[in-house]
């Protein structure tokens, strides 16, 4: 979802950034939908897409959160050759309750960082690996922060082998978005470099927010992966109007350097803008290839009143 069309005077107008990044995805077309009864069973809903392109397979990867009663929840795996016709081919990660399955290359690697159901520990961060989309993905590192954690991604840096890991910070008062730089290695994978810093918190948003007292603010959790675009990347925030879940996603503009992010700009999607029918969304995956001629595409999730979460892909 690279910008494509060259220098701008406003090109330095990280607010701008932004609304061209919405004007270029509103101009996509629904191709696929993929509900509960594409899954087996009792299924009861699907959602948290994350959208990956297998080259040797030839085939496109969507992982997602499947759910079925009694509070089970799964990263299902649905493949598809034309982006049209989606087949489900059950758990990807077997035998463990997970949902957010961001998925990342990593080092010759795929690396999948999930949110953990029932962790055994708050902060506990399980990172899995495989050497195709396909699997078979295996528990590789764990490691345990000190807070508890939301759902998390992964931003390469241009340094190699090094990495931002940021992920939500859950509190009854003032949560964060944080991050720290991590580096992987074969022996120990991730090592964190520096401490954690404060990426964004809540009050930073009550103040872009300003006199505007029904602007929306974002729950400071994740909502998909990242997009490379100029200087930076855009992430995916979970966002809302009046506190009910699924009411927006948030687009935020952060910049990267080499030695930190800042944030900065903001704007948000409500769920009719990807579909009428739609009054909820929360997740959303892009994914782009490296040249002008590989086709962008993006997954996400959301539902109208009475119904369940479902997954739409589209495509430019």
């Amino acid at each position: 979802m690279e910008d494509r069309q060259g220098d701008r005077e406003d090109d330095d107008n990280p607010a701008n950034r932004i609304a061209r990044f919405k004007q270029q995805i509103s101009s996509f077309q629904q191709v696929a939908r993929i509900s509960k009864d594409d899954a087996p069973g009792e299924c009861k809903f699907v959602a948290d897409p994350f959208i990956q392109y297998d080259p040797a397979a030839g085939l496109w990867v969507l992982f997602a959160e499947v759910a079925f009663p009694a509070r089970r929840q799964y990263i299902g795996m649905f493949t598809s050759r034309d982006l049209h016709q989606w087949d489900y081919h059950g758990d990807a990660v077997k035998g463990s309750r997970e949902s957010f399955p961001f998925i990342s290359p990593c080092e010759g690697y795929y690396l999948m960082v999930p949110c953990i159901d029932a962790a055994p520990a708050p902060g506990l961060v399980a990172i899995y690996r495989a050497e195709t989309l396909l699997g078979p993905w295996l528990l590789a590192y764990h490691f345990v922060l000190d807070q508890k954690v939301n759902d998390r991604v992964i931003a390469p840096r241009s340094k190699h082998n090094s990495y931002y890991f940021v992920y939500g910070v859950s509190r009854k008062v003032l949560p964060a978005l944080k991050y720290a730089k991590i580096e992987f290695n074969a022996a120990q994978g991730p090592v964190f470099v520096e401490n954690s810093r404060v990426l964004l918190r809540r009050n930073i948003i009550e103040y872009i927010k300003g006199k505007f007292f029904k602007y929306p603010r974002t729950t400071l959790r994740p909502a998909g992966g990242l997009v490379k675009y100029r200087d930076g990347f855009i992430m995916p925030l979970q966002g809302t109007y009046t506190g009910r879940y699924g009411e927006c996603i948030a687009l935020s503009y952060i910049r990267m350097t080499e030695e930190e992010l800042d944030f900065a700009a903001m704007d948000f999607i409500r769920p009719n803008e990807f579909s009428p029918d739609w009054t909820a969304c929360h997740h959303i995956s892009f994914f782009t290839g490296e040249d002008s001629a590989s086709p962008e595409v993006y997954a996400v999730d959301g539902h109208s009143d009475g119904t369940d979460w479902e997954v739409r892909i589209f495509v430019k």
